[in-house]
C-alpha cells in the first residue's frame, strides 16, 4: 500500500507540475512587465502631478546649481503624494528647480524646470509625522514635498532670496 501511495503521489506532482508549466508561458513574462511597467510610470505622472506640471513647466534644457543625485520627494495635491523615493536628479539655482527623473523611470516623466517667479509659497511642514520642505506651484494644486538636507537648501535659499 505505501507503494501504490507513493507512486501516485509521483503521478500527481508530475501532472501539477506539466499543468503548471503550461500555464506560466514565459514567452509573455517580459512583454507582460514592461507594459506594467509603463503603465504604472504613467499612472503614478498622473496621479501625483509630474504630468500636470510637465504641460507648463517642460524642460529640455540643462541646468546649473548643485546636483542631488538620487534625491527623494513627495507630489501630489492633498493628502498622499506620490513618493519618488532616491529617483530624482535635482538641481537649483537664482533662476529656479529643474527637476529629472532616472532613465529607469522616466516614462511619461518629462524633465522639468519650474522657476522661482511660479512657486508661489516654500514653507516648512510636518507630513505623516516627518519635516518637510514644501514648495508650492502658482496656479496649481500641486505641492513639491522635499526632505533632509535638499528641503532644507531648497528653503534656506528661496527664503533668503526673496
Amino acid at each position: 500500500m505505501g507503494r501504490e501511495s507513493s507512486t501516485h503521489l509521483l503521478v500527481s506532482l508530475h501532472t501539477m507540475t506539466t499543468a503548471l508549466q503550461s500555464d506560466l508561458d514565459l514567452r509573455w513574462f517580459f512583454p507582460l512587465f514592461i507594459g506594467g511597467w509603463l503603465a504604472i510610470s504613467c499612472f503614478l505622472s498622473l496621479i501625483g502631478g509630474w504630468h500636470s506640471l510637465a504641460r507648463k513647466y517642460r524642460s529640455t534644457a540643462s541646468s546649473s546649481g548643485k546636483l542631488y543625485s538620487f534625491a527623494s520627494l513627495g507630489l501630489g495635491r492633498g493628502f498622499g503624494p506620490v513618493s519618488y523615493r532616491s529617483c530624482l536628479f535635482v538641481r537649483f539655482d537664482a533662476e529656479g528647480i529643474a527637476l529629472s527623473v532616472f532613465p529607469l523611470f522616466r516614462f511619461f516623466h518629462p524633465r522639468l524646470f519650474i522657476p522661482w517667479s511660479a512657486v508661489s509659497d516654500c514653507k516648512q511642514e510636518r507630513h505623516w509625522f516627518m519635516n518637510f520642505t514644501a514648495v508650492y506651484v502658482s496656479d496649481s494644486p500641486i505641492r513639491i514635498l522635499f526632505r533632509g538636507q535638499l528641503g532644507r537648501e531648497i528653503y534656506e535659499f528661496r527664503n533668503h532670496a526673496a
